[in-house]
């Protein structure tokens, strides 16, 4: 017996999400960087994001070579790149005076481990203006994280997109907790407890 799903936001209609979707204009554009196994996670963020952003790009792969496409893309684009990863090299990203209307914000989507070997493999990336976001709590417990600040992508790109455009996080955060309740609906007991 095959699962129903929702049309909208893809998911089984039993954790549908699409009461909890805001529509959120950013005009700084990001783009995911995902890694392959991140594609079918369950408990991903990134198609949270996909269902609220205006401008998002997601793109998978883990070698330079699945990303020239993209390399081309930005380097045609003129406007202004940056890489939001706490590599040894990144400035701690602080509130923009004025908003930022244009820009590209790259994102690594993957487990740490995953997430880090992209960033590993992908010199290109080291040449880009890196942010680190300040630290803050997650509230993504649904996932495992090395610790307590360990944030989702959606909680990052959230964050920065405040920092740099100054969207509020709300909406994103929202439809966040919408997800997770929905997600802990379907898990036993035992399980809850552990979150």
């Amino acid at each position: 017996m095959t699962r129903a799903y929702c049309p909208k936001c893809n998911y089984p209609k039993a954790t549908c999400v699409c009461h909890g979707v805001s529509q959120v204009r950013n005009q700084v554009k990001v783009v995911v960087l995902q890694h392959p196994s991140e594609a079918k996670a369950a408990k991903a963020t990134v198609p949270l994001l996909e269902l609220s952003l205006n401008d998002i790009q997601v793109v998978r792969g883990e070698s330079p070579q699945d990303f020239n496409e993209l390399r081309e893309q930005l380097a045609d684009s003129n406007a202004p790149v940056w890489l939001l990863y706490p590599s040894e090299d990144a400035t701690t990203l602080v509130s923009a005076e004025t908003p930022v209307q244009e820009g590209t914000l790259l994102v690594l989507d993957g487990t740490w481990k995953k997430a880090f070997k992209l960033y590993q493999l992908n010199p290109w990336l080291a040449e880009l203006p890196q942010f680190a976001l300040p630290s803050s709590q997650a509230q993504y417990r649904i996932r495992k994280a090395p610790n307590a600040e360990g944030l989702s992508t959606l909680e990052a790109v959230a964050q920065g997109l405040e920092l740099v455009e100054h969207l509020p996080q709300t909406p994103l955060l929202h439809l966040l907790d919408v997800f997770i309740e929905r997600q802990m609906q379907g898990m036993p007991d035992s399980v809850k407890q552990r979150y």
